[in-house]
């Protein structure tokens, strides 16, 4: 029989079993940790164990785990932070707005004023297009009307639903809207330099941050590294053009394999350009796949507190979930009290893997 353990979510106790999954241990016991896809991919479950052991699950950000994903193997005590309620209502797009020649700026009316933090995503899904995930941020070059959600959108030829941005999806089409979703977030009352880098399009959640951090505190340091591809436009120079008044704001814009253009314009990759990071430091990041598995490794590295929300799902399947149960089995062999509850979840693995066996023959 598997061992049960005491597992405590922001002050919350219940018992699990070894093995379970987190997240679902929580909900089965009615204590809520915030979440969306489930499979690793969106990052608004991230979850700080203060103590006690999981497996599998494990973030980029050191002491972090996705509850969706982690496995509970000892007693536990975790924390969430507090977000916004996530909701769900209809809306009407308002207005498309092109910012250069394939990036547009989306203008949505909600049916009631949305409630979400700086860096924060929705799911989207406009009428008779399938759903889509979008930061919400400000717009440019303007100041936003309150009850308006801004997005930014790289039309794709093939995509979808980019593809049909001032076609088919135009003023006056209803999209309905869940959220919001997301960890990497703006947090306040804080005053270390805030390090925000992005790729693309991944310039609008960081936008939304950087213009909070500012409002909070005009004198807060800040370094921002846009990059942007060797045949694209900067479609973000609106916006860095009221970053750059800023005494205190350090701008970085990085072109593909072009020339630099200038001492803000740099000819490579965003972590091409990295600063020697600091103690204290405060990093967001948000883009493309290839620049955060570069740059991950690089922030977890230097030990300091960075964000990001995940584009990509991490496998997890009972096989995987077998293997690391065994491996760190390896690892704490010396170290008895692991014994009995790694024994128990090894087996509860094989058992699970040999019913879903039968269950797929059948």
């Amino acid at each position: 029989m598997a061992k049960t353990c005491s597992v405590t979510v922001n002050g919350q106790s219940f018992k699990a079993k070894a093995g379970d999954v987190l997240l679902d241990a929580a909900l089965a016991n009615g204590i809520d940790i915030p979440h969306d896809c489930r499979s690793g991919h969106c990052g608004s479950c991230l979850t700080r164990v203060r103590s006690g052991l999981t497996i599998l699950g494990d973030a980029a950000i050191p002491g972090m785990v996705y509850a969706c994903k982690a496995r509970i193997l000892s007693s536990l005590e975790v924390e969430t932070e507090a977000v916004p309620e996530t909701l769900s209502v209809n809306g009407v797009v308002r207005e498309i707005r092109p910012l250069v020649r394939d990036v547009f700026e989306v203008t949505i009316e909600p049916e009631r004023r949305l409630t979400f933090l700086p860096g924060q995503y929705f799911n989207f899904k406009f009428a008779g297009f399938p759903a889509r995930s979008y930061s919400a941020t400000r717009p440019l070059d303007r100041r936003p009307r309150a009850s308006d959600v801004t997005l930014h959108i790289r039309r794709l030829p093939e995509g979808r639903v980019s593809g049909e941005l001032g076609g088919r999806i135009g003023a006056g089409r209803p999209v309905a809207i869940a959220g919001p979703y997301g960890h990497a977030f703006f947090r306040k009352g804080r005053s270390e330099r805030l390090i925000l880098i992005s790729t693309g399009t991944g310039f609008a959640p960081l936008w939304s941050i950087a213009c909070a951090a500012l409002k909070e505190n005009p004198e807060r340091k800040m370094l921002l590294l846009a990059g942007v591809g060797s045949a694209d436009p900067v479609y973000m120079a609106g916006g860095l053009e009221r970053l750059a008044i800023f005494p205190n704001v350090e701008l970085i814009v990085t072109i593909g394999r072009r020339p630099g253009l200038s001492e803000f314009v740099r000819e490579g990759y965003p972590t091409d350009h990295l600063p020697s990071f600091h103690t204290g430091d405060i990093v967001y990041a948000c883009g493309s796949t290839r620049m955060l598995e570069s740059l991950c490794p690089i922030l977890a590295a230097s030990r300091v507190e960075f964000y990001t929300d995940p584009f990509e799902p991490a496998p997890d399947t009972e096989q995987s979930f077998l293997g690391g149960v065994r491996r760190l089995k390896q690892s704490l062999a010396p170290d008895r009290r692991w014994r009995s509850t790694l024994q128990d979840v090894v087996a509860a693995a094989e058992r699970a893997i040999k019913a879903a066996a039968g269950q797929n023959a059948g």
